[in-house]
């Protein structure tokens, strides 16, 4: 199974813009270089049941759907989300309940 990366260029936490377009530069080569290994793979292996997920296309059908699939927010990140106590007290630290 392979599965390529999503884009970090739309991640809230992504940086300014010129952070953001080297994510989208970096992500897009590297999914491309993944797509020819993933074909050479499965031409080499034919007996192989190979499966290949494409994971940027799904995240981005996603974020375009954010509202109808019922995301509140997904222009923000909550900086605090590893803190121990985030899933009880998530309000503490600003942020909306896990998984809205």
């Amino acid at each position: 199974m392979f599965v390529n990366v999503p884009a970090r260029d739309r991640s809230p936490g992504a940086g300014n813009q010129e952070q953001r377009l080297k994510y989208k530069g970096i992500i897009k080569t590297f999914n491309s270089v993944l797509a020819d290994h993933v074909a050479k793979f499965q031409s080499d292996h034919p007996d192989a049941n190979v499966i290949s997920i494409d994971a940027f296309t799904l995240f981005n059908e996603y974020l375009d759907q954010a509202k109808e699939l019922g995301f509140k927010d997904i222009s923000s990140f909550c900086p605090n989300s590893t803190a121990s106590d985030f899933n009880t007290n998530y309000e503490k630290y600003g942020c909306l309940a896990p998984y809205e």
